[in-house]
């Protein structure tokens, strides 16, 4: 008997918040999904959905001002973990 494999589903905030993070000129595509635990591939799909406006938030601006706090946020914890792991690299 075949196991099926479960696929997740992730919601459009997630998607644009990824992508957007993605974006960042000093933060790699690959790290991004790294620390989100996806695919690299998927990354790079929501990044050129996005471009294309085929996802698009349904977010009003209050919420979209949290969640740009909340990708603000992310991205510094992003670039203390890039910086560590250059450190490691480096010794």
């Amino acid at each position: 008997m075949r196991r099926r494999k479960k696929h997740r589903q992730y919601d459009t905030d997630f998607k644009i918040n990824a992508a957007r993070l993605a974006n960042h000129p000093e933060i790699s595509t690959i790290d991004v999904a790294e620390v989100l635990k996806i695919h690299p591939f998927m990354l790079s799909r929501w990044r050129k959905e996005l471009r294309e406006g085929l996802i698009m938030t349904k977010s009003t601006d209050n919420s979209a001002a949290a969640k740009l706090d909340e990708a603000k946020c992310r991205i510094r914890e992003l670039e203390k973990e890039l910086a560590r792991v250059r450190r490691a690299i480096m010794s």
